[in-house]
């Protein structure tokens, strides 16, 4: 298994109590919001996993994230596909908010309230030896999410449909950055700007994660496709005064 040997996240974490973070979720491909409120989270494609992702990339035991000190960190079960963070491929690591998870090509992105700093902000302890060692074992919990991804889309089943039109549904967003000046080099809108662009609303999650608008290379959600079509990414995201500014890519 490949690690990423620069990151310091894969051995250490910050000293804080085993409570389980507050309010951390996964915002799945950009369209399922998983409220973490278990200690040990599995993901894989089998049933009896918390998360079951039904697709053929992902293994059947393929992730786990587990409560230690305070925060969570996410295992790799030895999947077929692999687990990214980041970018990096790796076995165990720390998680903060606003990182990106791949698993075997499938993206989440972990967030947080009021989370705390990243390890390169703070000092660190490593991981107590049986924490940072054992390895995870998958267990059952009554709390579960299924869904199917098709294509770059998480779809619940039943809602086909519904999902396949949430990209249809930016598409003014990005007519919209299209037709501004080319000299003009930053915009700034507010929710409710583009929600009159939309003539739609805006999910929950987009009022209460930045991760929800933060950028990112390759984007995979309709959403920030349609900004990084139209040219355009974030550069600020404001969610008490509810706006966002973007510059001109």
């Amino acid at each position: 298994m490949e690690t990423n040997p620069d990151d310091k996240r894969e051995t250490n974490a910050p000293e804080t109590n085993d409570a389980i973070p507050q309010n951390a979720i996964l915002i799945i491909e950009g369209v399922i919001v998983y409220s973490l409120k278990e200690s040990v989270i599995n993901i894989g494609r089998k049933f009896g996993n918390h998360i079951i992702i039904d697709d053929p990339r992902i293994s059947r035991e393929h992730a786990q994230l587990r409560a230690i000190q305070g925060h969570f960190v996410l295992f790799d079960l030895d999947s077929t596909g692999g687990t990214f963070v980041n970018g990096q491929r790796t076995s165990r690591i720390v998680l903060y908010p606003g990182d990106i998870i791949s698993l075997a090509g499938v993206t989440l992105i972990y967030a947080q309230d009021n989370p705390t700093l990243r390890s390169d902000q703070v000092e660190t302890a490593p991981l107590g030896e049986a924490a940072s060692n054992q390895v995870p074992t998958p267990t059952m919990e009554k709390s579960t999410l299924e869904f199917k991804v098709s294509g770059s889309k998480a779809q619940k089943p039943g809602e086909t449909a519904a999902q396949e039109g949430r990209a249809g549904k930016y598409t003014p967003l990005e007519n919209y950055l299209r037709d501004l000046p080319e000299s003009q080099s930053e915009v700034t809108l507010s929710f409710e700007q583009i929600e009159r662009i939309l003539n739609d609303k805006l999910p929950p999650s987009a009022y209460a994660y930045t991760a929800w608008w933060s950028y990112e290379r390759k984007p995979r959600q309709p959403e920030k496709q349609a900004m990084a079509n139209a040219g355009w990414k974030p550069e600020t995201i404001n969610l008490s005064e509810k706006w966002v500014r973007l510059l001109r890519k």
